[in-house]
């Protein structure tokens, strides 16, 4: 099992539980590395009582929505509880195939194993864009996976590229901690859902939606965000090319739960420009 997150310790426990011996390699010194460096106010976009491994709950004092604190601390008394072995410090660094199985390179040596469990995650690895003149850019150029805090940027213009989850998210941030001007810039307009649409936790009518055709889901999802929030056109917001059920099965992506968002944007908050094409080494003052 590669990678200590919430995925590869699930694996790892319900390996354990069918009488398979599981080890798990860890590069870093904690468990769920990726959810304790992420930025402050981040919360899960699952409800709490449907986010938690097979056999263990997270506590009624998470709240709702559980905070990165909340969950990381879940999952190492989950870790404990499921007395699941972990290797940290243990950097994998090739893994190949072999007649017994596999065999692995790592930075504490080789070793080999029956099967492997890729759990590190599809965005482990943060990129940007080679856009033209990136190098020659005089402002600040940073990944959202290395944003902390909004209070960095008081009385900054901030552009915010992306409008995913994480994008969304960080714009309201930066307009409620005092940002002097943030725009979000978009390629692709989102599907956007309300958190808890008629009092429902969001993530129960996603699972309600797992089971149904993906046209079902596009039109049920359409209806939910014109009955929150109307057209969205007039404050620069096109409709997303697909609907919530074709987009997840075409492009994988499930819509953006909406954390005061619409709100931020209709208000003026959150300015939306196109997409980066390139930079011209100024910074806007």
């Amino acid at each position: 099992m590669i990678g200590a997150g919430a995925a590869g310790l699930a694996a790892a426990a319900e390996l354990g539980r069918r009488g398979v011996e599981a080890k798990v390699l860890e590069r870093s010194d904690q468990i769920g590395v990726s959810w304790r460096r992420r930025y402050e106010g981040l919360r899960l976009n699952t409800v709490r009582w449907l986010s938690a491994p097979r056999g263990s709950r997270i506590p009624r004092s998470a709240g709702r929505w559980p905070s990165r604190e909340a969950f990381v601390e879940h999952l190492q008394d989950y870790a404990e509880r499921e007395e699941i072995e972990i290797e940290h410090g243990t950097t994998v660094r090739r893994i190949d195939r072999s007649e017994r199985g596999y065999s692995l390179e790592t930075s504490r040596g080789s070793c080999s194993a029956r099967f492997v469990v890729v759990a590190t995650g599809y965005d482990r690895s943060p990129a940007i864009p080679e856009w033209p003149g990136r190098d020659h850019f005089d402002g600040e150029l940073i990944h959202a996976a290395h944003y902390r805090s909004p209070r960095d940027f008081w009385e900054q213009d901030v552009l915010v590229v992306g409008a995913g989850n994480t994008g969304t998210e960080i714009a309201v941030q930066l307009h409620q901690a005092g940002a002097a001007r943030v725009r979000l810039a978009v390629r692709t307009p989102p599907n956007l859902v309300p958190l808890e649409p008629l009092g429902i936790p969001i993530t129960l009518f996603a699972r309600f939606g797992e089971v149904q055709p993906p046209g079902f889901v596009d039109l049920f999802g359409e209806v939910i965000q014109r009955l929150a929030w109307g057209d969205l056109t007039p404050f620069g917001l096109r409709s997303a090319p697909y609907g919530i059920g074709t987009e997840l099965r075409v492009k994988g992506l499930g819509p953006v739960v909406d954390r005061g968002f619409v709100a931020a944007l209709k208000e003026g908050g959150i300015e939306l420009v196109s997409a980066v094409e390139g930079f011209d080494g100024v910074a806007a003052q």
